[in-house]
């Protein structure tokens, strides 16, 4: 799963996706408001953002995740919260290098 910073989106992974994609699953999402989303509800905070990133990682039966990212993401769409809304067994820390 890899997830972009700021206001960019999944274009940022093109290269990545190409490599990875030879031994990975491997999925770039576009948080909401941001490349191909939808725009969020108004007035959402940010837990609103890591609450749809689980519930992507629900809906596509993954159960065993790691995320890598290409720069700071907000507190609040972090490893911990994911870790509670997807699960423990969640491996979601950025891969070497990131």
């Amino acid at each position: 799963m890899l997830l972009h910073g700021g206001w960019e989106d999944s274009r940022w992974w093109r290269l990545q996706l190409e490599s990875l994609a030879h031994e990975y699953t491997v999925i770039a999402w576009d948080a909401p408001g941001c490349g191909r989303s939808d725009d969020p509800p108004e007035g959402v905070r940010l837990g609103y953002y890591s609450d749809t990133l689980a519930g992507l990682i629900r809906e596509l039966g993954i159960e065993h995740p790691h995320a890598g990212r290409r720069r700071p993401i907000p507190a609040e769409v972090r490893v911990s919260p994911l870790r509670r809304r997807v699960g423990r067994r969640a491996g979601l820390r950025p891969p070497a290098g990131c």
